[in-house]
Formats: structure tokens, sequence, C-alpha cells
């Protein structure tokens, strides 16, 4: 199952052979999990939204699952006070919350291992064997001329991407 947040990328994903793919602006996915498969159905859930979306995430996990938060995706365009609002109203968790459910919460901060250069080397070697050997088929983002970045700033505010937008100089 996947969200996106519009028809080309829902379109997208389908294309890539996900069967359940739903639109992600109000989505609960312990709603949607309960609904499809039966409560609770994911053994993970990537969140890259944070906030109150990781106890969703969570509820829709089974026995075992992990919730991998890879970002804070609600904080942008909200302003300090946004910002503020947002993290007053995340979740606040112990081990005991996650202890008894037999579930986990990992965090990844790809800045941080951007700087492990051996993980790096290692993760691409790895994601280049796969590509090769027709195992995963990664999509190339859209390369715009430098003339054109102002076109490139509209498309990536209205989540008109799919991948990274790189500007040739």
């Amino acid at each position: 199952m996947a969200a996106a947040s519009t028809h080309f990328k829902r379109a997208r994903l389908v294309a890539e052979g996900v069967r359940h793919v739903v639109p992600a602006r109000r989505m609960r996915v312990h709603h949607v999990s309960k609904r499809l498969f039966g409560d609770p159905a994911f053994d993970i859930v990537l969140d890259s939204i944070g906030g109150r979306s990781i106890q969703d995430g969570l509820r829709a996990l089974r026995p075992g699952g992990r919730v991998v938060s890879l970002g804070i995706g609600k904080v942008s365009n909200r302003g300090i006070l946004g910002a503020i609002a947002f993290f007053l109203g995340a979740p606040r968790l112990t081990y005991l919350d996650l202890l008894g459910p037999s579930r986990g919460l990992y965090g990844v901060n790809l800045s941080r291992l951007m700087a492990d250069t051996g993980l790096v080397r290692t993760t691409l070697e790895t994601l280049i064997q796969w590509a090769s050997a027709g195992e995963i088929h990664p999509a190339p983002g859209r390369v715009m001329p430098l003339s054109e970045a102002g076109e490139a700033h509209r498309i990536l505010e209205a989540r008109g991407n799919v991948g990274k937008i790189v500007l040739r100089v």
C-alpha cells in the first residue's frame, strides 16, 4: 500500500505495481489498513510527515512491526508558530508505549547517514547491483536547464515531481 499527494504520483505508483494506492491528504494509515487488510496489517510503515502521523502508523502495525520516520514534512511552509504547534501536538511516547504492543519506532536522519562515506559507498554499490540485476527500476527525475529554475521551483511547490529535479548549468 502507498499514499501520494497528487493524481500524477498515484498513477506512477500504480504503474510501478503498487496494488493499493490512496490519496495522502487526510489519510489515516490505520483506518486504511483496517479497511483493506484487517486490523493491524503492516510490518513496516515509512513516515515522512511526522507528528501525529507517527502514532497513526504505530496503530497500523502488527506485533514486531516498525515505523521508520524519515522526516517531518508537515513543518515546511508553516513558519515558526506552525512549527511550534506541530511539535507541541506531536505524540509523546515512552518505551512502554512500544513495549506493550511489541512495536518499534526508528528515526532516520539522512544528513547524518551521508556523513558516513563507507555506508554511502556500500549502499550505492548495493543499489547499483540491484538495478543491474533488474530487482529495482529506479526512475530518473527531471533534468532542466538553469534558465528554467523558476519553473523547476513551481513544479516542486506543486508536488508535480517524482524524484529529484536537477538544474543543468
